[in-house]
């Protein structure tokens, strides 16, 4: 797949200290980044949330910690973490769980292919009991809307509740297409 490019997304954050937007997650400048809030302290787990401005079938994502040099630098740097994808927002599966070193290199997660409009980088422990992130990058192919809107109209029969929300809709039609018809696309 391709880079999702940044320009297509905006970022959003469960929390962030002023001047560390989530935004600075996708700007591509090293020397901004975001930082879960300190003041007052909120604690972990703590999540960065990518709207990639599209349906994209995802594969990677590439977290590069902050770039910073001197005291207090390591701070945030995400050292558990889990990766969740979702098509809406609201219904999420979890893609990647795993460890990273506190260090200051870029780290690769690859994962089984999904379909995605959304995906979720949650820190789950962090240096210093914080959370941080220079760039996130996501690889995948675009989905072409029109194939799957048009699928949905041919094939629209859905009665499987996918995402167990209770309701059966869209949102499962979506994902039995990911499974099925959209896997090679």
């Amino acid at each position: 797949g391709k880079i999702v490019p940044h320009s297509r997304m905006i970022a959003s954050a469960t929390s962030y200290q002023a001047g560390y937007e989530p935004s600075k997650t996708i700007d591509d400048i090293m020397a901004n980044f975001w930082c879960a809030r300190w003041e007052p302290y909120a604690p972990l787990p703590q999540s960065v949330i990518l709207d990639l401005g599209s349906i994209y079938r995802i594969d990677k994502l590439w977290y590069l910690p902050r770039q910073d040099i001197g005291e207090g630098s390591l701070n945030g740097n995400i050292t558990a973490y889990r990766i969740y994808t979702s098509l809406d927002s609201s219904n999420w599966v979890q893609a990647a769980s795993g460890i990273w070193a506190s260090d200051k290199s870029e780290k690769l997660v690859e994962f089984a292919p999904v379909n995605a409009s959304y995906v979720k980088l949650e820190a789950t422990a962090g240096y210093g009991g914080y959370a941080s992130s220079d760039e996130i990058s996501i690889s995948g192919d675009e989905i072409e809307v029109a194939a799957f809107l048009e699928h949905w109209l041919h094939y629209g029969v859905c009665e499987h509740d996918y995402n167990d929300d209770g309701i059966v809709n869209f949102a499962d039609y979506a994902l039995l297409v990911g499974a099925r018809y959209m896997a090679p696309l």
